[in-house]
């Protein structure tokens, strides 16, 4: 986490780094979810369509991450008045540096939970948005339908 190998620029006014090593994670990620984990779960379709889906996974999964650190800082700055210095992701995920230490254990307890209650808190809206986006685009053809019927029970 070399600040001279990071590329920063600012989010909702905290300056944000990122490391090259982020780029090995999503491509990582990507990759996996392209060439064995679509493919399994939702075989037929085609190379590319593995890849735009893996692609917005990756980046929906960056999002995550972002927001997750993003509100470590916001719950410091409000809570505390602590200022942050800056957030920087690498090959093992994020680090908010802040000025100072937080007064209270209290505090503490707060700033540090309210990642992965943001997480948390997150997760059914996103599950909720793509079951929603999944019913509206219809059925997908996999190797369970069409074997002699249509996604209807109809005969071909």
């Amino acid at each position: 986490m070399h600040g001279s190998r990071t590329t920063k620029f600012a989010i909702g006014g905290f300056r944000v780094g990122f490391d090259w090593s982020v780029l090995i994670v999503l491509g990582l990620v990507a990759w996996s979810l392209a060439s064995q984990v679509l493919p399994g779960g939702f075989p037929g379709q085609s190379t590319q369509a593995y890849w735009i889906a893996a692609l917005a996974a990756a980046g929906l999964f960056l999002a995550s991450l972002v927001m997750h650190e993003l509100s470590h800082a916001v719950a410091a700055k409000r809570v505390a008045g602590v200022e942050v210095e800056d957030i920087t992701f690498w090959l093992f995920g994020g680090v908010a540096r802040i000025r100072g230490e937080l007064p209270t254990p209290r505090q503490q307890l707060l700033v540090a939970g309210i990642g992965p209650l943001t997480s948390l808190t997150t997760s059914p809206f996103i599950t909720l948005w793509m079951a929603n986006r999944k019913k509206s685009a219809g059925p997908m053809r996999s190797s369970t339908v069409g074997r002699g019927r249509s996604a209807r029970g109809c005969n071909r």
